[in-house]
């Protein structure tokens, strides 16, 4: 540790206190109310209230005022300081959790250190495990990290001065709340400006001798009933049948042309066409029997919590599977591919949109999702941009109407969404100013996130380097009160050992 302030010491957590805590099974008192202070509970910042009977494994009793240290995936920054409250529950906590305790130092001193940079670097620095939420850090290590110790009087003028300074930055930072709503005003606007040909409209005029749409658009029809009739022919030689003329060619369908009528007019050179014109294939998902459902990592099997609101697809939330055998023969109709576009059709919300990565080499979905497998002249990225756009006009069309109950989507209502067709080159074009609009929204909007991370951040750099608050020559010594702190463990470990 760097040289510190005039006055302070520097002592290790094992000085601070990490107490041998009493071990408490609460499955044996089933009927008992505990309070509970569990990681998963951290986020909301209070504890839990459950019975014994709620409580699978045992726990560790903790006092008011213990600093709790989480040892699994330490870069998280979990630091808890357990609160004193006017019940009588007896107050226990997750053995995740490493227990601080020293009725001589401040306890909220030690929660913000805990939370400082300098010692979250520290404490990540050796840890075991693979990576991630398997990383936990070890007791006996983080026993013998430094711990700067300033006199008492000025840990509670460091302490009084931080909560301050922090206030002021709470009360900024919910100033700055709505920012999130304009963050996605924006992007509703982007979207808009988007398929309306704004955002293309000088790359038009740099462009003029490009394809239209119209063509493209023919192209694509062409292409969908050779891709139908080929599919066709592959089923019938698979059965040993080959067509002696042309006459089952007459079995197509070609899907019915958009009703332009009331639809928004288009720049030159595009031109509307119904999504099911654009693509081949347009379904949804089935869900089957849960004993279907399998651990083993076969399938990934797609649930609209798995989808997200930037395109991307999370399998990791909760990840489900199913056979090869039942994706093969029950869910063959809902295969997807690389590349297919995924849309949540039961709401509210709408508007989850997510791109089947390319890692994931075929996959299922259920009943609340629509696949679109567009013909390869329409790019996927920008068909899911304009399905967002869609669904969340659809759902405000709701809204509006005060309708209440879901909001959801048909695969009738899907296949006649209307499309705005526009040049390929321009495609390209369009997509490029959209993902760089956003970006720079997402940039802006992370930026200020990260300002009040990095303020609050100085702020604890500061009391730890003796800057944050000016010394006072009457207060106690931190040498002095190291003193006493040992005095009390010296008394403690022999209280210890004659009651063994």
């Amino acid at each position: 540790m760097s040289e510190l302030p005039k006055g302070w010491v520097e002592i290790t957590l094992e000085d601070f206190g990490i107490p041998n805590t009493k071990n408490v099974e609460p499955q044996k008192q089933p009927y008992t109310t505990y309070e509970l202070w569990s990681v998963p509970a951290y986020p909301d910042n209070r504890p839990e209230y459950v019975s014994g009977k709620e409580i699978a494994s045992s726990k560790q009793k903790v006092l008011p005022g213990d600093i709790l240290l989480c040892k699994i995936n330490p870069r998280i920054n979990r630091v808890w300081r357990v609160q004193k409250t006017d019940d009588e529950f007896e107050k226990i906590a997750s053995t995740e959790w490493i227990v601080l305790r020293n009725i001589y130092i401040h306890d909220k001193y030690c929660q913000y250190y805990l939370r400082s940079e300098k010692f979250r670097n520290l404490f990540c620095s050796e840890l075991s495990g693979v990576g991630g939420s398997l990383t936990r850090a070890r007791p006996k290590i983080i026993a013998k990290y430094p711990f700067p110790l300033p006199p008492l009087g000025e840990q509670k003028r460091i302490v009084r001065k931080i909560e301050a300074l922090k206030e002021r930055s709470d009360r900024a930072k919910e100033a700055l709340g709505k920012i999130p709503s304009l963050i996605e005003k924006f992007r509703q606007s982007v979207l808009a400006s988007a398929f309306r040909g704004d955002l293309t409209r000088e790359w038009r005029e740099k462009n003029p001798d490009v394809e239209p749409a119209s063509e493209l658009l023919e192209r694509i029809r062409k292409e969908r009933r050779q891709r139908w009739e080929e599919a066709e022919l592959e089923k019938m030689r698979a059965k040993g049948k080959e067509p002696r003329d042309d006459n089952w060619k007459a079995k197509y369908k070609e899907p019915e042309r958009v009703d332009a009528t009331g639809l928004p007019e288009l720049p030159e050179g595009w031109c509307w066409a119904r999504l099911e014109e654009v693509a081949e294939w347009i379904t949804k998902g089935t869900t089957p029997n849960s004993e279907l459902m399998k651990q083993i990592e076969e399938i990934p099997y797609i649930k609209v919590y798995n989808l997200t609101f930037n395109g991307t697809l999370d399998h990791s939330i909760t990840p489900t599977f199913v056979s090869r055998k039942t994706h093969n023969e029950i869910l063959y109709r809902s295969k997807c591919y690389p590349g297919d576009v995924l849309m949540n059709i039961v709401g509210p919300p709408l508007g989850k949109v997510s791109l089947v990565p390319a890692n994931i080499s075929e996959c299922n979905i259920n009943q609340a999702i629509a696949v679109f497998r567009p013909i390869l002249k329409i790019n996927n990225e920008l068909l899911a941009f304009y399905l967002i756009k869609f669904s969340q006009e659809f759902e405000g069309n709701f809204k509006a109407k005060a309708t209440a109950g879901q909001h959801n989507l048909t695969l009738e209502i899907c296949r006649n969404i209307p499309f705005p067709v526009m040049p390929q080159k321009e495609q390209s074009e369009l997509l490029n100013k959209i993902k760089k609009l956003y970006f720079n929204i997402e940039k802006t909007s992370t930026d200020i996130q990260d300002a009040f991370v990095r303020l609050n951040q100085s702020i604890l750099a500061k009391a730890f380097r003796g800057e944050l608050v000016p010394q006072d020559s009457d207060d106690e010594p931190a040498s002095v009160l190291l003193e006493r702190i040992r005095e009390e463990k010296g008394r403690s470990e022999k209280k210890g050992k004659r009651g063994k």
